[in-house]
């Protein structure tokens, strides 16, 4: 086994603990962008109201083109209301929780880098 020096050890725990929870933050609190769901399978309603599930297969920032075994349809995002078989809010609730974690773990692994390995 290779011998690794203490104070490489504190370096890469709190380089990883930093990512960690540059992570989370980016997560939680930038905007999700549109390509976030391309090859995601959706549920929305189309303009004409009728009910439509799909795959994403172009976003833009306001829109989002869904194909699905009928035809091809550009909606707004504000308009979907399903994800991967979850609601879009179980769906974002999920990610949050996700970024929560990331955040409070990272947080654990760059206060052990900093404290819990004595040089």
């Amino acid at each position: 086994m290779i011998h690794m020096p203490r104070r490489l050890k504190k370096d890469i725990l709190i380089v990883v603990g930093v990512i960690a929870m540059v992570w989370g933050y980016n997560q939680l609190f930038t905007p999700e962008s549109a390509h976030n769901y391309l090859d995601l399978s959706v549920g929305a309603y189309a303009p004409d109201g009728a009910r439509i599930n799909g795959v994403v297969t172009a976003a833009d920032p306001e829109t989002l083109t869904i194909q699905s075994t009928a035809k091809v349809v550009t909606i707004a995002r504000k308009q979907i209301v399903e994800v991967e078989g979850k609601t879009l809010h179980a769906f974002e609730t999920a990610r949050a929780v996700r970024a929560v974690i990331a955040t409070i773990l990272g947080g654990l692994v760059f206060w052990l880098g900093l404290f819990g390995i004595k040089s």
